[in-house]
């Protein structure tokens, strides 16, 4: 069984990297830490944002499955084939 190592270096510059995106907005919360008692598992080698409150992860994710949504209908609709119309 391997396990993976993560020098502090690593834990420092993620963190880094996370909380530059939470400042500017670009975050991806940890819903787990912001909403569960028992906080996020991953701890410190977690990829997702531990600074955003309950209140503000929870508007974020909506941000972000709306943004995905979006991203999704362009998609359906740059791909549809256009309809021809004609008047009878």
């Amino acid at each position: 069984k391997m396990v993976k190592t993560v020098r502090n270096e690593e834990v420092v510059e993620l963190a880094r990297e996370i909380m530059h995106q939470h400042v500017t907005g670009k975050c991806h919360p940890c819903v787990a830490f912001s909403l569960n008692e028992g906080g996020c598992f991953k701890g410190n080698h977690c990829t997702h944002c531990h600074y955003c409150t309950a209140e503000q992860a929870m508007h974020r994710r909506a941000e972000l499955q709306a943004q995905a949504r979006q991203k999704t209908r362009r998609h359906y609709y740059e791909r549809a084939v256009p309809v021809k119309r004609f008047w009878l």
